[in-house]
């Protein structure tokens, strides 16, 4: 297979996760709410650290599924939360600590999973070429 169709399957499976990355925000969102309470907002609005950190995980994993050495796409992945996190720690230790892991957690995931996709991929782009 070429680079650019591994690059779009890789994008395909890191563009799923993305997906998952703002559904599982919701869902902890409504789970803080249920067991702590209303959101409070000090110093940064709610929505405002929501979209910076889903702009920070779609750049990193746009990045991550363009690379193709592992251990490049396995320091995106954890430079990129760790600098969110960084920022988020004085004010908001929770928040940092749930996008933290959410974005490493999500982006191994990804790596592993889009793995796996494109050799069996090419496994069987492999099998088939040897039939004919």
């Amino acid at each position: 297979m070429n680079f650019f169709a591994i690059s779009a399957l890789n994008i395909v499976v890191h563009a799923v996760f993305c997906v998952v990355f703002v559904a599982a925000n919701d869902f902890g969102l409504m789970l803080y709410k249920q067991l702590i309470g209303e959101v409070g907002t000090r110093g940064y609005m709610p929505g405002s650290i929501t979209r910076l950190a889903l702009l920070v995980f779609i750049t990193s994993n746009l990045a991550i599924a363009l690379v193709p050495w592992k251990i490049l796409k396995t320091g995106i992945a954890v430079v990129a939360p760790v600098s969110l996190a960084l920022l988020l720690l004085p004010e908001h230790p929770l928040r940092a600590i749930f996008y933290f892991f959410l974005a490493c957690t999500l982006s191994a995931i990804a790596i592993a999973l889009a793995a796996r996709v494109v050799h069996g991929v090419t496994v069987r782009s492999i099998a088939a070429r040897d039939r004919k």
